[in-house]
């Protein structure tokens, strides 16, 4: 893979994710070590077929990492019959690089001088991310899990539903949150009322720090 690095101008170090798409690119029988950009596009030229190659999870990636993807992408986009499809979170994304850069907000995201086409994934519906999140906890209900009856459970985190659904916006939310309080739950459940630990549970995973004053008794006050 190395020698590709040098052929693609990609530093040493590159995170598993590149290295990957940069197998797609090897050249069959043995070559001089550096390998020209040109061996590289008649190479891909003479497979005769559209090469796609997905990139995800870019927004798991540290700043370092994600420059170095981006300059593969940008270095072989070019090359013909290839394209790259990615899929991340672009606000995050862009955070980090910024972050890493040292620069500031200047109105546009660093992202967009490297991606021709944005498709932008459409919102779930609220009602989906909670019949979703219900679905979870009734699944460890039947289970046994949870010492309680599934009708319950639904009920009951239904009624909550006006204060979840503004701090739970994604799937990835959704299973985080469900992971986190199930696990949680699970050792209390007999000394908890289950509607007031899944709040409690709420405001550890939305707003960490008032979930920390609380624990340290910050809202209490003594008269």
């Amino acid at each position: 893979i190395d020698k590709y690095a040098v052929a693609l101008d990609v530093v040493p170090g590159m995170p598993a994710i590149v290295e990957k798409g940069l197998e797609l690119l090897q050249i069959s029988g043995d070559k001089q070590r550096e390998v020209k950009r040109h061996d590289l596009k008649v190479a891909i030229k003479e497979i005769g077929r559209r090469i796609v190659v997905m990139v995800d999870d870019l927004d798991r990636l540290t700043g370092q990492e994600l420059i170095e993807v981006l300059k593969v992408l940008d270095t072989n986009g070019a090359f013909p019959n290839m394209v790259f499809l990615t899929s991340f979170d672009k606000r995050y994304v862009n955070d980090v690089l910024n972050s890493y850069l040292g620069l500031e907000n200047q109105g546009r995201a660093y992202t967009d001088k490297y991606f021709t086409v944005e498709i932008p994934v459409p919102l779930h519906p609220s009602f989906r991310l909670m019949d979703y999140l219900v679905k979870l906890l009734k699944d460890a209900a039947k289970s046994g899990f949870v010492k309680m009856d599934a009708a319950s459970v639904e009920g009951q985190t239904r009624k909550q539903m006006n204060y979840i659904m503004p701090r739970l916006r994604t799937i990835r939310d959704i299973k985080r949150f469900a992971n986190q309080f199930l696990y949680d739950y699970a050792e209390v459940q007999r000394d908890v009322l289950f509607r007031d630990y899944l709040l409690l549970e709420l405001v550890k995973y939305a707003h960490p720090k008032d979930y920390e004053a609380l624990y340290r008794l910050q809202y209490i006050h003594r008269g």
